[in-house]
């Protein structure tokens, strides 16, 4: 089947247009693996196609539709690869589910899964810890001059943090920190005194100097975060700025790029968008250019991939969820730190499953639940902020 041929059958089949033979012919097609990356980028480019008047009905009847479908299709014509659930489920349930749930209102309030109130999303939220040691509480109540570091001024707007200086006030003898750190279900942004921009993720941290004294700009981070490194001169030469996270360091000039360094993970992870930055730990060292991926695993092995995902990467500065063939454990850390959330696992061979899809992170968690379970791999219970992960579909004994 040519490319153009299975987006004709994909359509027709959104369209309710697609006779018996043609639904057999697409699902065939899916089972078989050979489309992934053109079914992935369709559903990229549906946010900008007809597919926004899709009613909810209708993408709630598709879904069905697939599973039902999918279901008589021997296991064995499943390729076991790249976005996809490995198991039951198809990869068209996941990609349709995740897909057009961008379409829908994102922000509706619902009872989630088990009966039980949603549990509600993330906000911009933060405590900034001042040199002295003083806490000043960052949410959408503190707004305005919210703080003096010397001539400084600390500004909070709106999800945001920035610094107001005078001629000279940034170059200093005395170095001068401040600490930004957001709780689980909470992020923040900031503009650091040098201009560098950081979108700093949930349950993280980012030790900075508020004034410059030396020959280099460092900071210490935990969790993670994005940095959009302002280029800075001192004489003749730029003034490198130093990422010190959880054993590394990332050294760059002037670049964009995500690290995300949880404890929780098995890898600590630095993905380059722009420019050039080196990781370094102990005597090993890894130069980066756009595209490519750092990891560092806890042995202090350092590996390099190449041609990332990298919309995947930084999907949590954008205000998404983005998974492409992700293990189902990475996916609930992440819900775990946004939702604030405990995760459990009723065996360890659903923590084999993987998944793929896209949903907004102001979407209640029970959206996201109710969409994995959509695949019928998995389902969930719930209970107060504790989410436990079961293999197989819920069943009318599952609360």
């Amino acid at each position: 089947m040519t490319d153009k041929r299975f987006l004709e059958l994909l359509e027709k089949y959104i369209a309710q247009s697609a006779s018996e033979e043609e639904t057999k012919a697409l699902m065939y097609a899916v089972h078989s693996g050979k489309y992934d990356d053109l079914l992935k980028k369709h559903l990229d480019d549906m946010k900008l196609g007809p597919l926004e008047d899709v009613s909810e009905q209708r993408a709630g009847e598709l879904f069905q539709n697939i599973i039902q479908t999918a279901k008589p299709f021997p296991e064995s014509k499943v390729k076991k690869g790249t976005w996809r659930t490995y198991g039951v489920a198809t990869a068209a349930v996941v990609l349709f589910a995740f897909g057009l749930s961008l379409f829908f209102d994102q922000e509706r309030n619902q009872i989630a899964p088990n009966g039980i109130e949603s549990i509600m999303p993330g906000t911009d939220k933060a405590t900034l810890t001042l040199d002295d040691g003083s806490q000043v509480v960052l949410d959408s109540t503190s707004q305005g001059a919210v703080a003096n570091q010397g001539n400084i001024q600390v500004i909070n707007g709106q999800g945001h943090l920035s610094y107001v200086t005078s001629a000279g006030s940034w170059q200093n003898k005395e170095i001068v920190y401040n600490t930004v750190t957001t709780p689980r279900g909470g992020q923040y942004a900031m503009v650091l005194p040098d201009g560098t921009k950081v979108w700093l993720n949930a349950a993280s941290s980012i030790k900075y100097p508020v004034t410059l004294s030396g020959e280099k700009r460092v900071v210490e981070l935990t969790g993670e975060a994005y940095f959009e490194v302002a280029t800075l001169r001192k004489g003749n030469g730029k003034v490198p700025f130093v990422v010190s996270v959880g054993g590394a360091e990332v050294e760059v000039l002037g670049t964009h790029f995500n690290i995300m360094a949880y404890d929780e993970e098995p890898t600590l992870q630095t993905t380059l968008l722009e420019g050039s930055v080196r990781l370094r730990t102990g005597e090993s060292s890894l130069l980066l250019v756009p595209g490519q991926q750092a990891k560092l695993d806890d042995s202090g092995e350092l590996s390099l991939s190449t041609n990332v995902d990298t919309r995947q990467v930084v999907a949590w500065k954008n205000g998404y969820f983005r998974f492409n063939n992700t293990n189902i454990t990475t996916i609930m850390n992440q819900l775990g730190r946004w939702y604030d959330v405990d995760i459990s696992y009723d065996s360890n061979a659903i923590k084999e499953l993987s998944f793929g899809g896209v949903i907004s992170r102001k979407d209640n968690i029970g959206e996201m639940l109710d969409l994995l379970e959509l695949t019928e791999s998995i389902h969930f219970d719930v209970a107060g902020n504790a989410i436990q992960v079961k293999q197989g579909p819920k069943t009318k004994t599952n609360n």
